[in-house]
């Protein structure tokens, strides 16, 4: 499957070969580069979207239900300090790239003491969060049918410390009282949110 294109400033631009046999791998055969990838699931194009670091196209990769976006480039060379080898985007500490930990992490997991409950941008409408840990399993559905869901990294409960998440619905689909469709607050403190957990 020659679909994945590296866009690395310095480097060739041609097309890379995604290798699905152990180890997955995505290679390129003009400059003879190899990219580690995680096994045990399915890896796709992540919307053309690329790393604001090196410019690398993005993927996500699935496994059972948990899903993360990764750069292939830094989960095999993190860039970033703090960022870990064969890590995705969602352990990033980037400050402003809009698939980092900073912008999606919601909460700390409730089944791990390093992991951090991060917001699957790419799960709509069946919205879910799971542990940004690698041997974490942990995901939970939240706010089905949304429209919207998004991470308030800026704005983080008084109570609990996690970040507030504005939650839109449809009009006509609207679970909030008086049929307010868009509701901004804690998953955890805020009893309309916490209801859709």
């Amino acid at each position: 499957k020659q679909w994945y294109q590296r866009r690395v400033r310095g480097l060739c631009t041609r097309y890379m070969k995604l290798i699905v046999q152990k180890p997955t791998r995505l290679h390129c055969q003009h400059c003879e580069a190899t990219y580690k990838l995680p096994t045990g699931g399915s890896i796709k194009l992540y919307q053309g979207n690329t790393c604001p670091l090196d410019h690398f196209e993005l993927v996500v990769f699935n496994a059972g239900g948990k899903s993360f976006i990764l750069c292939p480039y830094c989960f095999n060379f993190p860039e970033i300090e703090g960022m870990e080898i064969n890590y995705g985007c969602n352990r990033c500490p980037h400050p402003t790239c809009p698939n980092a930990a900073p912008q999606l992490g919601i909460t700390q997991c409730p089944q791990c003491e390093d992991g951090t409950l991060v917001l699957d941008p790419n799960s709509g409408p069946c919205w879910r969060m799971s542990c940004n840990t690698m041997k974490c399993t942990f995901v939970v559905k939240v706010f089905s049918g949304a429209v919207r869901v998004t991470v308030s990294s800026e704005n983080e409960c008084a109570n609990c410390a996690s970040s507030f998440v504005t939650v839109e619905y449809k009009p006509d689909k609207a679970p909030f009282e008086a049929g307010i469709a868009k509701v901004k607050g804690c998953i955890i403190c805020d009893a309309q949110l916490a209801s859709l957990v």
